[in-house]
């Protein structure tokens, strides 16, 4: 197990304290200190927010899935129908799914309810008479 020294410890209280939403504004100003007085601090906490982020848009993902396909519980839909309001960004990637999806959907029902025809007969004949055409034409 790793023992970090003080100062690693507290930049990791701050980071942690910070990605979880729960730093008063002194950590967070303590923590952009940090950062920014220590590039392998800077580096660690922009990895742990690409992490954080990756994790969140995964989650998200989930429930949007979840809830397009009718399978959400009540929280994941509250969620996603808070999203207009609280991260319009994030609500018109739902949209843009929802459309996407119902695409897919309504492509696949018209494929189901096409029939193939069969080719009139007349069509047939004379394709086979120009194939004939063309076959004597090539030996001769």
């Amino acid at each position: 197990m790793i023992n970090p020294n003080p100062d690693e410890r507290q930049f990791l209280i701050l980071a942690a304290k910070k990605l979880s939403g729960e730093a008063t504004p002194d950590e967070s100003s303590r923590l952009a200190k940090c950062v920014q007085e220590n590039d392998a601090y800077r580096t660690t906490f922009d990895h742990m927010q690409a992490l954080e982020q990756t994790e969140r848009n995964h989650q998200f993902l989930q429930s949007a899935i979840r809830v397009l396909c009718g399978t959400a519980n009540k929280k994941e839909s509250g969620e996603i129908d808070a999203l207009e309001k609280d991260d319009p960004q994030r609500w018109q990637k739902f949209q843009f799914m929802r459309a996407v999806l119902t695409g897919i959907a309504r492509a696949g029902k018209v494929e189901d309810d096409m029939k193939p025809e069969p080719m009139p007969e007349r069509v047939r004949l004379a394709l086979a008479a120009r194939l004939k055409e063309t076959r004597k034409s090539a030996k001769g």
